[in-house]
């Protein structure tokens, strides 16, 4: 056990916090108290988290999946209020949605402009990102602002390809505030 903390403190092994908090709830039932197991600082963790923002713009799910095991964590929030999944829905890369949807990272997740990564990509007239937030499993019966879905919203703003996308998809009888 001695030798864990100190291949963990010197950086040679990297375990994500909860393996940490688990080992460490272990050595203190069975006696190991001269053992202290450190998760990430403050600082390690905020490096992760830039780690995982520039590996979601490059659109890179390896590095994605190798600083998640890392202890970076998928559903944190930018300084601006976006998910990952946001940011990667804004941007197209279809990769970085597979990636984090590996990962269990929230779908539905709201921004500061409460729009979910699917109404990101909508917006963003991103028909990749649509597609693979779909096929990821993101929920098409939303209701929005006015109880508008999806399928509303794209047909109100003439987004054609993502609107063909819908229509295979949701509930096309399903009424908004307007009936």
């Amino acid at each position: 056990m001695a030798l864990l903390a100190e291949l963990i403190a010197d950086g040679t092994m990297k375990l994500p916090p909860h393996v940490l908090g688990i080992m460490s709830s272990l050595a203190n039932k069975y006696g190991f108290t001269s053992v202290h197991l450190k998760a990430l600082s403050k600082e390690g963790l905020s490096d992760l988290a830039n780690q995982l923002r520039s590996a979601v713009i490059n659109n890179s799910p390896g590095d994605i999946i190798a600083i998640a095991a890392e202890g970076g964590d998928i559903n944190g929030l930018t300084e601006s209020g976006d998910s990952l999944m946001h940011l990667a829905a804004r941007a197209g890369n279809c990769a970085s949605i597979s990636a984090l949807n590996f990962l269990k990272a929230d779908l539905e997740t709201v921004n500061t402009h409460n729009a979910t990564p699917l109404m990101e990509a909508i917006i963003y007239n991103r028909l990749s990102s649509a597609n693979a937030l779909i096929m990821a499993g993101a929920n098409l019966d939303n209701l929005f602002f006015r109880r508008d879905t999806y399928l509303y919203i794209v047909a109100a703003t003439s987004i054609n390809k993502v609107l063909e996308v819908l229509l295979q998809k949701v509930d096309v009888d399903k009424k908004n505030h307007f009936g």
